[in-house]
């Protein structure tokens, strides 16, 4: 599948995430079950979408969840997963909220003790997405 940017307008949000990390797929399942309007899409650090629109030093960096919620906003580790869950609009974005009222060097210094050990942790899972799932992935 060819990929350009013209695919996405100004407002598509697409969350990026290392496709070979099992706690960041569990991330992604997680998140995508409380997108009930479908309007977050999910693509592989490592995928065609995200050399067509992320830097190269962006989509080298593995331990990094990437959220781009349009064109002029990029939102990096604890602030890309907060704030994709309150783009989400469940009941869990009041956690989110709570959340991102901590220091960005708080949060992300949590994250990186996470990310550090994230695949000793969590072994990569196969599930097979729904059809309206894979409506929200890109390669």
């Amino acid at each position: 599948m060819h990929i350009s940017i013209s695919m996405f307008d100004d407002t598509t949000k697409i969350l990026f995430f290392d496709g070979d990390c099992g706690l960041c797929q569990r991330s992604v399942q997680f998140i995508m079950n409380r997108d009930h309007e479908r309007q977050i899409f999910f693509a592989p650090l490592q995928g065609q979408t995200a050399k067509v629109v992320l830097p190269h030093s962006l989509r080298m960096n593995l331990d990094t969840i990437v959220y781009r919620r349009d064109k002029e906003s990029t939102l990096l580790r604890s602030s890309a997963v907060l704030q994709a869950l309150i783009d989400t609009n469940s009941e869990r974005r009041f956690f989110a909220k709570i959340s991102m009222l901590l220091p960005v060097f708080l949060r992300d210094w949590f994250y990186m003790r996470v990310a550090n050990n994230r695949k000793r942790i969590f072994k990569s899972t196969c599930r097979l997405p729904t059809e309206a799932e894979r409506r929200q992935l890109l390669p």
